[in-house]
């Protein structure tokens, strides 16, 4: 696909635009033979734009921007890495993204100084809540706050907050599960994985009906990809509970609010049984079981046994301290299952406290060190599950006591009450759904492993039936919960939507609708981006939502950058709105003033989308030295800068109001103005006093082509590439009458200036020459080639690093003359800039001169006059040799050609007023260089004069002027008589024959 058509895909081009393409694709052969050296020079970037300096964005980024920078820098390390090698690009990846959380924890340690002791106050309370929702019986408890704060977006807050410490802790546990998902289902290449699971299995040998549990599961998660996964995300939930919950010696405190100290939490239900002592003692037979036993505040029966089944098997009650401990210490002990503790760490727990049947009670005797299925047997593991089913669903003191063996057994229904957070949620359907995958396999590898009688018997729940097909039911998992009424709004903050999308294998979706979103964002309200293009795609609320937390979006960026390194499957035709999400964060860095941070990421993008983003970028830029330091990254970072600076081009040019659409061709540049008959002194008109537009005040439109122009001068090793733009945005200025702006750039870029500069590069010489002057080396060259001229050859394109060599004269004199038809154009264009400049200054100088009332008239104005007029003719003096005939095309020339007939005629009829004033203000021997005009314009060799006064119907017109130069003539003779010297000689030229007298 050509430059022109890949561009078009973004924005429309104009006629010049398609013509600097033709121009790009010319000279690159050109470089490559002579060698050019393209140096690099790494250097940072500072960044400083007054008119964003109040931007609200500058506050967010300066907050953070130690970690933005921190990861901009991995991320230029890791962009390095060996692409074409799987390994390298593999363990690369993996590294960047242990960095990545290396960053967070190093945050989260020192936000833990300042905010640690408020995080253990925030999760007593969480228990707190726990505890007094579970008082009422019956209901389900409403989910506690998200570790998320409602705005995790860099807030401009001075300082830092509670909420900042739990969102990078919640970001470093996100890059934890990424690792894993990573190394999981990418895995390092130099394993055959598939081989290393046969093995595996081979090692441990066929299921049979006394193959211990243990023995069965782990060779399960050998086999099946999809339970180990899952297995993965059970462990970093149970990791994330870890750090974000109380513990269960933490939970245990709440006992001291019972009365009841450290000592007393092994003594059992203390108040239950003193009040069935007291109401022994008082029955008439106390050596008897009391009938019945009131609580202490006589609302209620309370059992008569104090074995742990009482309760259940009596169907009574315990007094309220008794009750309040029994849930506690349930709850601690979910709180141990929910956080992934060892059984022997549960066992443990449960001995110190004197609670040990606890232990037994849930299958815990014999089971071996990080068995999920518990005890040990032909059978017993999975008819124990089972039992542990009927006991969550038909008895249970409390919730916490029926959730714990709704855990043990796979059920979703019994713990789903003591929820409360988003984690809580996803770890009870994973975890169900993992065992009901395992129970699923052992009848497949052995179905007499557990008999017939036995499972009708007692039933489980089928978490794969119930969720439907096993290999989609993550993603369909993630989104139930996300739909439930406790835990919807946390579902929906930014960090829980990017750690659901990687649980549930939708990142690729997730990236589709932000990108989709962000676009909405950023062209609402009227407001056009210049960065993300429009889309008519729906963006959903969620998105929506999201994209106002840059911290979501920063993590959302990495994130996609490390799966897309492993070839992360996008659909061809969501990848524009994917890359939303980069162009985004690029924006971000923009508005921040992170400028050198953006050709890294930039980089990233592809190739298109990667001019486009940078070229809109460019015009926030205005210090030379941070332009050429930003080309210097963009080369690093392996981007083309020649086709970023087109992309500039065009964009600026497109966007402006001189577009090809926009601004028509002027047919006539008007700067003179009709005289009274008695102003003698003009041949009917004069030029407009100040005509010429102020080059300081030019339009916003204008300066942005000026400096796109600029840039184009930092390109190294570049002539026609610097040429190529200037010509056309000069032309551009030209054909729209804009000649404030011509003079703007003509003064910024002048032609020596540019040629100097750039010759240097391509000549290889120390000092660089105009190229329009005289050159001529020690050896003649032959004729230029016609394969070499300026209409075949161009230079937009950068040529390749190459050793530099000397030059041969011969082929420098070639060069020089190739490099005078390459900028002709510019050179040309500017010296009817510089015309317009000199009839500006010299109507000036005349204005003061003529003025007998100016009081301020110099006493050498005739002198400063004098010189003026020089330069007039000097400037004129082009015109009358083959002027703007050179377009590289028909395209071109009929634009030299409009602009010729636009300029021409009234610079010519502004210099035959020159000349006519300066014949009475100087000397009259002026007025031969009207004559001398007059022959120029009648000889065929200049006959694109004569035609420029046709084709507008102006021919007419310069008669007259010329006949009323030759009535100046003759009244100068008349007035003066003899004049002094005259018969002196002007180039062999004389003024006697207009000297009316009897001689003649």
């Amino acid at each position: 696909m050509t430059s022109i058509a890949r561009r078009s895909q973004l924005g429309a081009a104009g006629p010049d635009t398609r013509r600097s393409h033709a121009r790009e694709e010319s000279w690159e052969h050109v470089e490559d033979a002579n060698g050019v050296d393209e140096s690099e020079s790494p250097l940072r970037l500072t960044f400083g734009n007054p008119r964003e300096a109040l931007h609200p964005l500058r506050a967010i980024a300066d907050r953070v921007g130690q970690q933005v920078e921190q990861f901009a820098e991995k991320v230029d390390h890791w962009k390095d890495r060996g692409m074409n090698d799987a390994v390298k690009n593999y363990l690369s990846t993996v590294e960047l993204v242990k960095s990545f959380k290396t960053i967070a924890d190093d945050t989260v340690k020192h936000l833990n100084k300042q905010h640690g002791s408020e995080l253990e106050q925030e999760r007593k309370r969480a228990t707190q809540r726990r505890l007094k929702t579970s008082d009422d019986r019956g209901t389900t408890p409403a989910a506690i706050q998200s570790i998320e704060s409602d705005d995790l977006g860099f807030g401009v807050q001075a300082g830092t907050t509670l909420q900042d410490l739990q969102h990078w802790q919640s970001e470093a546990d996100t890059w934890e599960l990424l690792r894993l998902l990573v190394e999981e289902e990418v895995g390092d290449p130099r394993v055959d994985r598939q081989q290393e699971k046969e093995d595996e299995v081979n090692r441990r040998g066929p299921v049979h009906r006394y193959t211990p549990e243990i023995e069965v599961w782990e060779r399960f998660l050998v086999e099946d990809d999809q339970a180990r996964g899952r297995k993965l995300i059970l462990n970093w939930l149970e990791a994330t509970a870890r750090h974000n919950e109380a513990d269960a010696n933490s939970v245990m405190e709440r006992l001291q609010d019972t009365g009841r100290g450290q000592g007393t939490w092994s003594q059992g239900w203390l108040d239950t049984r003193e009040r069935i002592k007291i109401t022994k003692k008082m029955s008439a037979n106390p050596r008897q079981h009391a009938a019945s036993v009131r609580a202490t505040d006589r609302t209620r029966e309370l059992v008569t046994e104090l074995d742990p089944d009482a309760v259940t098997r009596q169907y009574l009650s315990l007094e309220k301290v008794d009750d309040q401990y029994e849930q506690t210490i349930w709850l601690a002990i979910w709180v141990m299952l929910r956080q992934g503790k060892t059984w022997e760490e549960v066992r443990e727990w449960c001995r110190e406290r004197n609670e040990g049947w606890r232990a037994v009670s849930m299958g815990m005797a014999h089971a071996t060190e990080g068995a999920r299925t518990c005890l040990e047997g032909a059978y017993a593991g999975q008819l124990w599950r089972r039992l542990c089913f009927v006991a969550a669903r038909q008895g249970g003191m409390n919730e916490y006591e029926r959730a714990v063996y709704g855990m043990l057994s796979g059920d979703q229904q019994t713990v789903d009450p003591v929820c409360r957070t988003w984690e809580d949620y996803l770890y009870v359907r994973f975890h169900a759904l993992l065992l009901s995958q395992y129970d699923a396999y052992a009848e497949a590898v052995h179905p007499d492993r557990l008999p017939a009688s036995l499972t009708g018997q007692y039933p489980l729940f089928d978490a794969l039936q119930y969720h439907g097909n096993a290999a989609q039911a993550s993603r369909q998992l993630v989104e139930s919960v996300n739909k439930l009424g406790a835990v919807a709004v946390e579902g929906k903050k930014p960090m829980k939507m990017i750690q659901g999308s990687l649980i549930g294998k939708y990142f690729e979706d997730l990236l589709y609708k932000y990108g989709v979103a962000i676009s909405k964002r950023a062209n609402s309200e009227g407001v056009k981006s210049t960065l993300v293009p429009k889309t008519e795609v729906e963006a959903e609320e969620a998105y929506m939502t999201m994209t106002e937390d840059y911290n979501a979006l920063r993590i959302v960026v990495h994130a996609y950058l490390l799966l897309n390194a492993l070839d992360l499957e996008i659909p061809s035709e969501h990848r524009p709105d994917i890359e939303n999400v980069l162009a985004g964060y690029i924006d971000f860095l923009r508005l921040a003033g992170k400028i050198d941070l953006i050709p890294t990421y930039a980089a990233q993008l592809s190739p298109m989308r990667a001019e486009y983003t940078l070229a809109r970028v460019l015009p926030d830029i205005r210090d030379v030295g941070e332009q050429r330091e930003l080309m210097d990254l963009m080369r690093q970072a392996k981007i083309s800068v020649g086709d970023v600076l087109i992309e500039h081009y065009e964009y600026v040019l497109t966007e402006s109001s001189l577009g090809e659409h926009n601004t028509p061709t002027i047919k006539r540049y008007e700067f003179l103005e009709p005289t009274a008959k008695e102003q003698s002194i003009w041949p009917g008109q004069r030029i407009k006093l100040g005509f010429l537009p102020n080059p300081q005040n030019i339009s916003a439109d204008e300066d942005k082509l000026v400096r796109a122009g600029e840039w184009y001068m930092l390109l190294p090793n570049a002539w026609n590439a610097v040429f190529i733009p200037l010509t056309i945005i000069l032309k551009r200025f030209l054909r729209s009458g804009r000649v404030g702006a011509a003079v703007a750039l003509c003064q910024r870029m002048p032609f020596k200036t540019v040629s100097r500069e750039k010759s240097r590069d391509f000549l290889h010489i120390a000092s660089g020459i105009d190229v329009m002057e005289e050159y001529q080396e020690e050896e003649d060259y032959e004729e230029l080639p016609p394969q070499l001229r300026r209409s075949t050859r161009s230079a937009t394109r950068a040529a390749p690093v190459q050793r530099q060599r000397r030059m041969s004269p011969s082929v420098r004199s070639l060069r020089v003359e190739q490099m005078r038809e390459q900028s002709r154009v510019y050179y040309e264009l500017q010296q009817l800039v510089n015309m317009l400049i000199a009839l500006d200054k010299w109507r000036k100088a005349e204005k003061e001169l003529v003025d007998d009332n100016n009081p301020r008239k110099p006493a050498d104005s005739k002198a400063t006059l004098r010189k003026l007029f020089d330069n007039v003719r000097a400037a004129i003096e082009p015109l009358f040799s083959d002027f703007l005939t050179h377009g590289i095309d028909d395209a071109e020339l009929t634009e030299l050609t409009a602009i010729r007939h636009a300029y021409i005629p009234e610079i010519l009829f502004a210099y035959l007023s020159v000349i006519h004033s300066a014949a009475q203000l100087l000397t009259r021997e002026h007025l031969l260089l009207s004559m001398q005009l007059a022959t120029v314009v009648a000889d065929e060799a200049n006959s694109e004069l004569a035609e420029a006064f046709v084709e507008t119907g102006r021919m007419g017109k310069l008669v007259g002027v010329f006949a009323e130069n030759s009535k100046m003539m003759l009244k100068l003779a008349e007035r003066k008589g003899k004049v002094k010297g005259r018969g002196k000689k002007r180039n062999g030229e004389t003024l006697e024959i207009w000297e009316v007298r009897a001689r003649n």
